[in-house]
């Protein structure tokens, strides 16, 4: 009886013992993983970073982060340890985009554009009717290939539109439109 008891007790604490291992082993991120999505009380900005393999994807920072913040993270991922990287410095916007090139044996290129505006709308983040192009427009419910030209002699011959509101001037638009495509133009209060 006082063996059987004696087993009893030193399961009991073995099983205490490697319990901190087991739950330490489960529920965390391990290497090269990550979270599907961030959740922040600060502003953020969404970078779309393309060219490298195992980092491409859209990288979520704090919006005072620099841009060589996104270059070092992403540039983990190039081949080459002692690489040099050319690229243009300035601050990051929602919407950009960074695209890592091959310049050279040794060399890649950073290339900042903007996201498209599918990638945009899908993110919740604005679209500057300024920069849009023919594709872009096209891509919003009610606006076809003849409305987008339309768009695009309109900004070409009377200057940027400033606003979305704008958009008024040009002819087959009306504020029915203006109401439809509204929600892609306007930042949201909470992301």
């Amino acid at each position: 009886m006082i063996n059987r008891a004696r087993r009893l007790v030193l399961c009991c604490l073995a099983a205490l013992a490697g319990l901190p291992l087991i739950i330490k082993s489960h529920g965390s991120l391990g290497y090269g993983e990550s979270v599907a999505f961030f959740h922040s009380a600060t502003e953020t900005v969404r970078v779309m970073v393309t060219g490298i393999k195992g980092r491409s994807g859209v990288y979520v920072l704090p919006q005072d982060a620099s841009d060589q913040a996104v270059i070092i993270m992403a540039a983990l991922g190039v081949s080459h340890a002692n690489s040099q990287l050319i690229f243009q410095a300035g601050s990051l916007r929602d919407g950009d985009l960074l695209l890592f090139r091959i310049a050279g044996t040794e060399q890649y290129e950073i290339q900042r554009l903007t996201m498209g505006a599918h990638e945009r709308m899908l993110m919740e983040i604005p679209l500057d009717p300024d920069s849009m192009n023919q594709q872009d427009w096209e891509s919003l419910p009610g606006i076809g290939p003849g409305l987008a030209r339309r768009i695009l002699i309109d900004r070409q011959l009377n200057g940027d539109f400033c606003s979305f509101r704008r958009l008024e001037r040009v002819p087959g638009i009306g504020p029915t439109t203006i109401r439809k495509i509204a929600k892609y133009f306007e930042p949201k209060v909470m992301r």
